[in-house]
């Protein structure tokens, strides 16, 4: 859960190993650890912000298709004269 820190505390986020969680910062915690920031009040939750939806993406105008197949074409004609 993203969070930023109101105030730096010492924390487990597995129970073993011990972290410093620095004033200011954003973290990736699990929750259990989150709620407990929370209730001490030593850190906020992060709002996600939302994506704006461009729409489909634009087809590329750069080669017509027409170009494309004769191109093809003319690759196995050539493939076909060689042997």
């Amino acid at each position: 859960m993203q969070v930023i820190m109101k105030e730096t505390k010492k924390g487990s986020p597995n129970g073993i190993t011990v972290n410093v969680y620095v004033k200011d910062q954003e973290y990736d915690l699990p929750e259990s650890l989150t709620k407990t920031f929370l209730k001490m009040g030593a850190c906020k939750m992060v709002v996600a912000k939302e994506n704006k939806d461009a729409g489909p993406a634009p087809q590329n105008k750069d080669v017509e298709p027409e170009k494309v197949e004769k191109k093809k074409k003319d690759k196995k004609d050539k493939e076909g004269n060689d042997k």
